[in-house]
């Protein structure tokens, strides 16, 4: 598992042109530390997640931690289906 986690963070440095160095700095840990995870001779930790995701803000968790989704969080609400008269009404109402 931490092989594909380790990828999708070196996916998300070249989609943000960050590279090793210019990343750790980011989240406050030391570049020989954060190089370690990236190379995969440490397993990523909880507290590395969380230091990478609020850096992304706009990356889904759940793609970085379990590779499902799209990499970057919709906020797009479902559609509304407004043939029916009851939806009509509805957004009437409001």
């Amino acid at each position: 598992m931490e092989k594909a986690v380790t990828k999708r963070i070196k996916s998300l440095m070249d989609e943000f042109g960050d590279n090793k160095n210019s990343l750790s700095v980011k989240i406050g840990m030391a570049s020989s530390t954060f190089g370690r995870y990236v190379n995969g001779e440490n397993k990523p930790t909880v507290s590395l997640l969380q230091s990478i995701l609020s850096q992304y803000e706009d990356v889904s968790a759940d793609w970085l931690l379990m590779g499902k989704g799209a990499m970057y969080k919709t906020t797009e609400l479902p559609p509304v289906d407004v043939s029916s008269e009851e939806s009509i009404e509805h957004s009437a109402e409001v």
